[in-house]
């Protein structure tokens, strides 16, 4: 998984939030549904 290298760049607040909100939705997709 690449989570590692984009945690890696220059500390861009925007592009912070990017990964982040990224993160928050791959965690919810790989909730199971209830």
């Amino acid at each position: 998984m690449a989570t590692a290298e984009l945690m890696k760049w220059p500390g861009d607040p925007e592009w912070k939030k990017a990964v982040e909100a990224c993160m928050a939705v791959l965690e919810d997709e790989a909730r199971p549904m209830t």
